[in-house]
């Protein structure tokens, strides 16, 4: 079998022929495949000998701000179904951080945010905790919030790539379906699954619709959304940055910790740290030639 090692440039950083010639100076590929000029290039390799490189490539190319994924070259690579957190992965920021910073309480909830994503507390009671203390907050802030999100950097091409190709991409998220719906809406996502905000009188009442969406139910929904379509879990991929993702990306066929905390990084094998969401695209074999988004989607 044949192994693909593909190198893809940070969004600061241009692919050259040193980079592609150091990783040739310890292991020698037999063909090469550039995915976009300066930006993503396979290499190929007859057998697994590039798997025991692994960590010295890491550091190579740490030190170049270049992000490289090392896979099989089979019929698995094209995905069929693409499994996404929302909050700092589809979107740059996150929404309970952002609506408690709206509201003035933005370092009480932030800390608990961070604690949760690095695995340091139970997502459930995070979400208790951080949720309890917007109790009273009218429904209207929620849209005021809401138009503060930005997509993050790739996310559109992505989804809509994926989606013109015959894959489904899911949003499955631990924020709530008051944000999660448009989002995916807006990226053109075949599902949406969040949590849900008690709301009393136009406001919230501090409490969260159960049962939540946490690490739990996020592979569960992926295994769901795959056995739904018949899918094999290799023809999966998963991406996500926080703890309560660790599930689902080890679940997938091939799980991406995107820009993602020390704990989610230790727990899977597929890192992406200095490109955007584009790569998950380049990791599936796509050239820059075939990507779309929302001016040219059909």
């Amino acid at each position: 079998m044949k192994y693909i090692l593909t190198l893809i440039a940070g969004t600061k950083q241009k692919l050259n022929a040193d980079h592609i010639k150091s990783v040739a100076n310890i292991c020698p590929y037999t063909s090469i495949n550039w995915l976009a000029a300066d930006k993503a290039v396979d290499l190929f390799f007859d057998d697994n000998n590039i798997y025991k490189y692994r960590s010295t490539i890491k550091e190579m190319m740490d030190k170049e701000t270049i992000d490289f994924i090392i896979q099989p070259n089979d019929e698995y690579r094209r995905k069929r179904l693409l499994c996404a957190d929302m909050d700092s992965t589809l979107i740059e920021q996150e929404c309970l951080d952002e609506l408690a910073e709206y509201i003035g309480i933005g370092s009480e909830i932030s800390a608990i945010t961070e604690r949760a994503m690095r695995g340091e507390l139970d997502f459930n009671e995070s979400l208790t905790q951080r949720v309890s203390l917007l109790k009273g907050t009218p429904v209207s802030v929620l849209s005021e919030v809401y138009k503060r999100l930005t997509l993050t950097s790739g996310a559109l091409e992505l989804i809509q790539t994926m989606s013109k190709h015959s894959a489904a991409c899911i949003l499955i998220s631990g924020g709530f379906t008051f944000f999660a719906d448009p989002i995916a809406e807006r990226l053109g996502c075949a599902e949406s699954y969040s949590n849900s905000f008690e709301i009393q009188d136009d406001r919230l009442t501090g409490q969260v619709i159960r049962p939540f969406v946490d690490d739990v139910r996020k592979e569960q929904i992926l295994e769901t959304e795959s056995k739904k379509r018949s899918l094999d879990n290799k023809l999966v991929m998963a991406v996500g940055d926080g703890a309560n993702d660790i599930p689902m990306l080890n679940k997938a066929g091939i799980g991406i910790a995107f820009k993602a905390k020390p704990a989610t990084e230790e727990a899977v094998e597929h890192i992406i740290r200095y490109s955007d969401l584009s790569a998950l695209l380049y990791i599936q074999g796509y050239t820059q030639e075939r990507f779309i988004n929302n001016k040219n989607y059909e």
